[in-house]
């Protein structure tokens, strides 16, 4: 989708699907306002050469002029405010493309890369400049239908002045030169303007500036935030530099042709070769023909630079089509055998190292299963991988003996649910914060207070102002609820779906104490066991305690990405070996009394 017609059409098209008659209109005005130009210029010189003849053709001559004059100042005012409108309607759709090509996106791997979010970045900040390419394209071809018309009428004084139109060309090249050294300084300094938005964010951040104010490093912060400012203005500055010197070097040139032009011609009107109209319409266009082609620069730089916004828009549609999921099987009711991972290991895009190895495991249909291991061992990315936010790097995942890569993946997760260690807090209703688990049943309060009780966050809700009604956050006003309180109502989210056929309890309860996690997996491991059971769902517990998965059907173990050992509780305490000796330690840790 680059090049100049792709980005005109494109913008275009959107624009005439926003407005059809505005859009149809700014085009009808483009075309007017060039056509005025010329009669202008064309005005002058019969008026002046008039001069001496009867009153009825300096009349006519004046009353062109007052038109054209007339016609120029009019259709550029209307111009002007019905391209603003179009931008902005344009921007939005452009904005919304934006979110649903991001969304829309399966995986979340583009949301964890850096050459992603940086070229995301781009695009945000040039939504608005990729809306008004269009007009400065539409502009740009009006100056130079309007620079058509001046040279003909040039041509008619003398040939030779159609020379001044040539000199057109250096502005337009250098201004291309300085557009390409803006680009690509801007593309150079995406990632340091990231950071530094980020970084700025987190002073403004509650949950972040709690901890930077008490370790003393909100200066520190700031500084750094400071330090990608100044590299990118730097870069920004340079660069802005060489682009003012490209065009200075352009319109220098175009200087020497006018000054050349109006010099010949006068000398012709010495010579009585021409009249002193010709002099006066030469001297008038020349006037114009520099705001013509200051305007066909000005659009040639917003073209550009809707070229390269359009590049990063191209790569992104590119990227979603790569990473459009073409599963279209269909999800079973229930689960008749289980899920198998077979020979499955996985590493991050852009990295070498696998984070799982050689996974070979199966998840039994109505069973509960835990996994442990210590951080980095794999367990989140297992779960990833589970609910299709990543594919395997290699092997296959089956559910029912159905490849996953194959299955329909928004079937797949309309029938999974999940609390995760870094869960989502909305700023919305109570009861609103635990329906989105459900999108269908978001405002059906009997099965939001379900799912409540069953995550024991209706004692959270009983203390809030106006119950479920209540707004949640103090980003619109609501109340503010503690880390524990957010993590209740994260769990009722996830236990909104009564019979997923895969529910999952990632972590998200690490900052309790034991007791307080022992119990909320008890809860969502209890909360409808017998419903899931009879729907072969499979209920997946991760936690680094040991202590809380006793309950767990079957336990896996993960070590450096591979799983070490697997069975119950009570066979792996008899087995002896990894389990055994992280268990014990955690016990001695939990019941040891106070050092003396």
């Amino acid at each position: 989708m680059s090049g100049r017609p792709t980005v005109v059409g494109s913008i275009l098209r959107l624009a005439y699907a926003a407005d059809a008659k505005a859009t149809v209109l700014v085009v009808a005005l483009a075309c007017v306002n060039s056509v005025s130009v010329a009669a202008s210029g064309l005005s002058v010189r019969w008026l002046a050469d008039s001069a001496r003849a009867a009153p009825a053709m300096v009349l006519w001559a004046a009353l062109l002029g007052a038109l054209a004059y007339a016609a120029m100042a009019a259709v550029e005012r209307v111009q002007h405010n019905v391209e603003v409108d179009l931008t902005e309607r344009v921007d939005l759709v452009l904005s919304q493309r934006l979110f649903r090509l991001t969304g829309g996106v399966p995986t979340v791997e583009h949301l964890e890369r850096a050459e992603y979010l940086d070229r995301l970045s781009q695009i945000r900040r040039g939504t608005e400049t990729l809306a008004g390419a269009c007009w400065g394209a539409v502009g740009a071809a009006s100056s130079v239908l309007s620079l058509l018309l001046s040279a003909w009428l040039l041509a008619l004084v003398h040939p030779a002045l159609v020379l001044l139109v040539l000199f057109a060309i250096p502005p337009l090249v250098c201004a291309r030169r300085a557009s390409g050294v803006i680009g690509r300084a801007r593309a150079a300094v995406a990632g340091a303007e990231r950071r530094e938005a980020r970084l700025h964010r987190m002073a403004t951040d509650a949950g972040a500036a709690k901890e930077l104010r008490i370790s003393g490093s909100s200066a520190a912060v700031s500084s750094a935030a400071a330090a990608f400012w100044d590299e990118a203005t730097e870069v920004l500055v340079r660069a802005g530099r060489r682009a003012a010197l490209w065009r200075a070097a352009g319109w220098a040139l175009f200087a020497l042709g006018y000054i050349g032009a109006l010099a010949f011609v006068a000398l012709l009107v010495a010579r009585g070769e021409r009249t002193p109209g010709d002099l006066l319409m030469v001297a008038g266009l020349s006037t114009y023909l520099r705001t013509q082609l200051n305007n066909t620069v000005e659009g040639s730089t917003q073209l550009a630079e809707g070229r390269h916004v359009m590049a990063q828009f191209t790569w992104l549609e590119r990227h979603a089509a790569d990473r459009r999921h073409t599963g279209t099987g269909r999800v079973p009711s229930r689960l008749a055998d289980g899920i198998h991972l077979r020979g499955v290991s996985f590493a991050y895009p852009g990295t070498d190292t696998p984070v799982l190895q050689d996974v070979n495991l199966f998840l039994r249909a109505g069973t509960t299963v835990a996994v442990v291991g210590f951080n980095g061992a794999g367990k989140t990315s297992l779960v990833k991988l589970l609910t299709g936010m990543y594919e395997p790097t290699s092997g296959d995942i089956e559910v029912d003996g159905t490849a996953l890569r194959a299955i329909d993946l928004d079937a797949w997760r309309s029938r999974t649910s999940a609390a995760f260690q870094d869960f989502w807090q909305p700023q919305v209703s109570a009861g609103q914060a635990i329906g989105l688990g459900d999108l269908p049943h978001v405002d059906d309060r009997p099965a939001v207070a379900r799912a409540a009780a069953a995550a024991n966050a209706d004692t959270v809700v009983a203390g809030l102002p106006a119950g479920f009604d209540t707004r949640l956050g103090r980003v619109f006003g609501g109340a503010d609820l503690s880390h524990g309180q957010w993590q209740r109502l994260a769990t009722g989210r996830a236990l909104m779906r009564a019979t997923p056929l895969l529910a999952i309890l990632d972590e998200p309860t690490a900052a309790l104490d034991p007791q307080s996690e022992h119990d909320l997996y008890e809860r969502f491991v209890g909360a409808g066991r017998a419903d899931r059971a009879a729907a072969g769902s499979i209920t997946l517990l991760v936690s680094h305690r040991f202590s809380t998965v006793r309950m767990a059907d079957h336990i896996v173990v993960l070590a450096a990405g591979s799983v070490v050992q697997e069975g119950s509780h009570e066979q792996l305490m008899a087995a002896g070996g990894h389990y055994a000796d992280l268990y014990r330690t955690q016990s001695r840790a939990y019941t040891a009394g106070p050092a003396l």
